[in-house]
């Protein structure tokens, strides 16, 4: 299940960061290629214009251990939802 934000203070990153990854994966802006960072700018990169899938960062509590980090990165159609997705809110 998923838990309170901040329940696990303990996995803090170095920034006070909580909770980046093993909660909810994270619905992100850009579109999914696998092969976009082997292809892509090598410095900020913007992204496909479109395409089918959007990108999931982080894992969530029903993923495999090796897929529970903040530099994990799935795909899956935004018209999809579950309860292991969701999104960041930033400020």
């Amino acid at each position: 299940m998923t838990a309170l934000i901040g329940s696990f203070v303990a996995g803090a990153s170095s920034n006070g960061a909580l909770d980046m990854a093993g909660n909810v994966s994270e619905w992100v802006q850009d579109w999914y290629d696998g092969k976009y960072y082997q292809n892509g700018p090598p410095r900020n990169p913007r992204g496909l214009e479109g395409g089918r899938s959007k990108v999931q960062r982080g894992g969530s509590w029903q993923d495999e251990a090796w897929g529970v980090r903040v530099a994990h990165r799935g795909a899956d159609e935004p018209r999809r939802w579950g309860y292991s997705v969701g999104f960041r809110c930033a400020q």
